[in-house]
């Protein structure tokens, strides 16, 4: 990677007129392609952050790894106990059950997540996870990747705070995955578009 760094005296006579913050910071006037491939980078650290809708996807599915076969702590339920919730596989199973189906419900809509069904929504959930995150690493469609990851946080937030009344203090997790997945969709709108010709 390449850039060009300027002294403050050397933009003057470069450029004509500067500002005075000019005189605090350093300029670093980079080409287009140079741009890119830093857009390019910090998508790649804000995918690999994202991995986490991954461990939720295996927990959803009921894979046995990263604490997906812990407990339910009674905290994820309304309850008091000496733990703290880690969307394993049991806490989303009661979430499924007992808050999704009638925040839905609430809307006139029904879904399947119950013992009976296999938690089938839950399991469709967990799908659009995996899909929206292989879609971050295949070039063409990481916009794609993004807006269904960005979809499922905001349908998470939208559910936490208007169903279960959490403040937004309680929601640092899904504020941060939103953020990230929204900057991924703006990141690679930028990285794709190619610069005007004059």
């Amino acid at each position: 990677m390449h850039c060009v760094l300027f002294e403050s005296s050397n933009i003057k006579d470069t450029f004509g007129k500067h500002d005075g913050f000019s005189d605090l910071f350093f300029f670093v006037y980079l080409e287009n392609s140079i741009k890119q491939k830093l857009i390019s980078y910090s998508t790649s650290i804000m995918n690999t952050a994202l991995v986490i809708f991954i461990r939720s996807a295996m927990c959803k599915f009921e894979v046995p790894v990263l604490g997906c076969d812990g407990e339910l702590c009674p905290v994820a339920i309304g309850k008091s106990a000496d733990c703290t919730p880690n969307a394993n596989t049991a806490e989303q199973k009661a979430w499924c059950e007992h808050a999704w189906v009638p925040h839905f419900a609430s809307y006139g809509v029904s879904i399947p997540c119950s013992k009976d069904d296999g938690y089938m929504f839950m399991k469709l959930i967990g799908a659009a996870e995996v899909v929206g995150y292989v879609l971050l690493w295949v070039r063409g469609y990481e916009r794609v990747g993004s807006g269904i990851l960005m979809a499922i946080m905001i349908g998470a937030l939208h559910f936490h705070y208007m169903f279960l009344g959490d403040t937004l203090d309680k929601l640092g997790l899904q504020i941060t995955l939103l953020a990230l997945s929204s900057f991924v969709f703006w990141s690679s709108k930028v990285a794709s578009s190619k610069p005007k010709q004059k």
